[in-house]
């Protein structure tokens, strides 16, 4: 229990450190940059973010549309997904967020179970069951 106090403890302290580090040093992340957040246990959520504004330390994102890119994965319960650019689900709010880094080359932003990362633009794995 000791140890995994200490672990918790200096894995906040990182995370402090690297949002710290987000802030004085600013990030990459421009508007209309796309990010790709992807969570689940027996599935695979697919989603996409588009950066609407910066500011020195932060961004805000908006999630949006994606579409089937017509790619088998084997597996009639997946498919392979892309973003739609501009296309904003109505109903999402915009989410305000403190990128951070690692090492000040790999960015991501929290989120609430995992960390979006910048799309690369390729087809992303998506499934809804296993």
């Amino acid at each position: 229990r000791e140890a995994d106090a200490k672990l918790a403890e200096t894995r906040a302290a990182e995370a402090k450190a690297a949002e710290q580090h987000a802030r004085a040093a600013g990030h990459p992340f421009k508007v209309g940059d796309i990010l790709h957040y992807s969570w689940g246990w027996e599935q695979t959520q697919c989603e996409f973010y588009q950066v609407t504004a910066t500011a020195r330390g932060t961004l805000t994102m908006r999630q949006i549309a994606s579409r089937d890119a017509g790619q088998s994965t084997g597996n009639s319960m997946s498919e392979m997904r892309t973003a739609r650019p501009g296309v904003f689900l109505t109903d999402e709010p915009e989410l305000r967020k403190t990128p951070q880094t690692t090492d000040g080359r790999y960015w991501y932003v929290a989120m609430d179970h995992g960390h979006a990362t910048p799309w690369s633009g390729k087809p992303m794995y998506c499934s809804w069951y296993g």
